[in-house]
């Protein structure tokens, strides 16, 4: 544990080590030093934490070295290397694992088998009488205590001796559940254990795991953990037997329970300009104490102006700073009784209600970026949603969101419409005429389909509009108006 066995301390770059050194007349040696200084540990008056290059350190003098861990600080790369290089040493990692307290004290969560008899001792629930379930009519109550304590109908019941015995109340943490879910999911209505041996050994491992890049330092390490831990306790040992009939390899599946990766990227918050206002007041200094705050168009902004004028580019509280024509930054304060006007709110507003700048950043409440799908879904419909996203992001990269943008898929899917719904609508006669030109677009909208199926990076460069495909009577072949390339590839 820290703290015990072999202690370390470098005064000279650790502040609570130059305290301790400085009382107890300890020397402190400076090991990193930035360019152009010159410590002296007799003269220091605090430690040094900051980047430089290694000093009185031998055969490392001159090696640069950064606040980064590990082979990232190119001094540690260079220390490391050395003492392996002598046979002295050797890299390793050190996970700090430490002991993980499931219970919690709440509802939800998978009960913990446990009974607690009257006489003190503790009794783990029969197979027989598993799974304990939670009752689904609790009653939740501001005591501060999980609302199964008050459920006698759970709470109470009786040991394997007759006794009576009280359920423990605590539920585990729901890791314990997400933890090894895929198992689960194989054989959800499979009751003689956690999963089938047959299904697992058809369809384990886990060939995509597809999650956010901080899923690797959160959900993996349990899944993983939980995996090898099930691994050597012999769970996995019926379904080993089941995948040696099957010709396959059971040690390379437990190992690792997902074989790939893949992140998905973020959509950020987008850009949001900020208010461009005229503020009137009194100067301090170069701060100017506003009592009149009146949100502008940019383009109606005067040339000449006694107060300050420009973006609002951030505000805490009632400070504004405004950033000017000249790209200077303005700060502004903002009277209790200033009157601010928003024409779109009209008088009388608020200076909560003024619009700062806002950056591309990751999308958060407090920011006040955060895009609200229902709304576009209420003005789009979801297809449309639905098909922006898709093609806006990259992927595995994603990017800002932009309101504009999904104006182009609904052009897109209006055009899909126009093929598709529009000419069904008209009632066309049967006529021998129409029938086959309908054969002939029915035809070619299959080999377009099959087309783009076999050939994933074939698509036009704009959506291609299809006209009167429907024909009137009379028409023998259907008109088609396009832009960008044929239809099929040639």
């Amino acid at each position: 544990t820290y703290g015990s066995g072999a202690i370390m301390a470098v005064p000279a770059h650790d502040q609570r080590d130059f305290d301790f050194a400085r009382k107890y007349g300890l020397k402190i040696i400076p090991v990193i030093q930035p360019e152009g200084e010159n410590f002296d540990g007799d003269t220091m008056t605090e430690a040094y934490v900051g980047s430089g290059q290694m000093i009185n350190s031998a055969q490392f003098n001159g090696t640069a070295c950064s606040n980064a861990k590990g082979r990232k600080n190119p001094g540690i790369n260079a220390v490391i290397d050395w003492l392996e290089e002598q046979g002295i040493g050797q890299e390793d990692i050190n996970y700090r694992m430490r002991d993980w307290l499931i219970s919690r004290q709440r509802y939800w969560g998978a009960p913990i088998p446990m009974l607690h008899k009257e006489d003190g001792n503790l009794e783990v629930v029969s197979d027989a009488d598993l799974p304990v379930l939670l009752p689904d009519d609790v009653e939740f109550m501001p005591t501060g205590q999980s609302p199964l304590v008050y459920h006698k109908g759970f709470l109470n019941t009786i040991a394997s001796d007759g006794s009576p015995a009280r359920r423990e109340t605590d539920t585990m943490d729901t890791f314990m559940c997400s933890s090894w879910y895929w198992f689960r999911y194989l054989s959800p209505q499979y009751n003689a254990a956690p999963f089938d041996p047959e299904e697992a050994a058809y369809w384990l491992p886990v060939d995509v795991y597809t999650g956010g890049a901080e899923h690797a330092t959160m959900h993996l390490l349990y899944a993983r953990f939980f995996n090898k831990v099930m691994r050597d306790m012999g769970v996995f040992d019926d379904t080993a037997a089941a995948m040696k009939t099957r010709g396959r390899d059971p040690d390379a599946l437990f190992d690792e329970p997902m074989l790939t990766l893949r992140n998905q990227g973020q959509i950020l918050g987008e850009e949001t300009i900020g208010h461009y206002v005229l503020a009137s007041g009194r100067w301090e200094s170069k701060k100017l104490i506003a009592d009149k705050v009146e949100v502008i168009d940019r383009s109606d902004a005067p040339k000449e102006f006694d107060g300050a004028q420009g973006e609002i580019m951030r505000r805490t509280e009632n400070i504004l700073q405004v950033q000017t024509a000249s790209d200077e930054l303005t700060t502004i304060e903002v009277t209790a009784d200033a009157q601010i006007t928003i024409p779109t709110l009209g008088e009388s507003c608020s200076v909560t209600q003024l619009q700062h700048h806002l950056e591309i950043q990751r999308m958060s409440k407090s920011k006040g970026n955060v895009v609200n799908p229902d709304e576009f879904v209420q003005l789009y419909g979801s297809d449309t949603v639905r098909t922006y996203l898709m093609f806006a992001f990259d992927w595995q990269k994603g990017g800002p969101w932009n309101s504009q943008g999904i104006k182009g898929p609904q052009r897109f899917l209006e055009d899909v419409w126009s093929i598709v719904v529009d000419p069904a609508k008209d009632g066309l006669a049967e006529t021998e005429a129409e029938t086959k030109a309908a054969r002939n677009l029915r035809r070619k909208t299959h080999q377009t389909i099959q087309a783009c199926t076999d050939s994933p990076c074939w698509l036009p460069p704009r959506p291609i509009s299809v006209k009167n495909c429907g024909c009137a009577a009379g028409i023998n072949t259907a008109f088609i108006s396009k832009s960008g390339p044929p239809l099929t590839p040639k």
